[in-house]
């Protein structure tokens, strides 16, 4: 394939691209934000487990997931709206440091991805941060 081939074919894909042409249809995009607001939104009753799917959609492993529900289940009763004097917040009880300013810790997508990145940043660890947590010992 000569360079002017293939130069005039990058510029024909880049075109495309701009265009949205090769983007998603719009059955398939609206069909992911149903799938997203479900998870975001599992109803019944309050439990850790039933924010695991979410929690899966975020990037926590599978491994992790048992852990996270107690978590769950112990900081807020899996209420994403839970709220402590102390201004932790969500359904991870996230402290006002990690979120003020940045996001509302009550959005539990936003909640599990903060989470998930203090999980990584202690080693994959539940501890220190959720010390004094039943579900992850002391």
């Amino acid at each position: 394939m000569t360079i002017k081939r293939l130069t005039l074919l990058i510029v024909l894909a880049v075109a495309l691209v701009g265009a949205g042409a090769l983007a998603a249809p719009a059955y398939a995009r609206e069909a992911h934000h149903s799938h997203l607001w479900h998870l975001e939104h599992p109803g019944g009753p309050a439990s850790g487990t039933k924010w695991i799917p979410l929690a899966k959609y975020v990037g926590w492993p599978a491994s992790a997931c048992h852990t996270l529900a107690g978590v769950i289940w112990n900081e807020s009763s899996g209420r994403p709206w839970a709220y402590n004097p102390s201004g932790c917040s969500g359904l991870t009880q996230l402290a006002p440091c990690w979120w003020r300013g940045k996001f509302n810790p009550m959005d539990p997508l936003a909640n599990l991805r903060c989470a998930l990145h203090i999980w990584k940043s202690e080693g994959h660890s539940f501890l220190p941060a959720w010390r004094g947590d039943p579900a992850v010992g002391w």
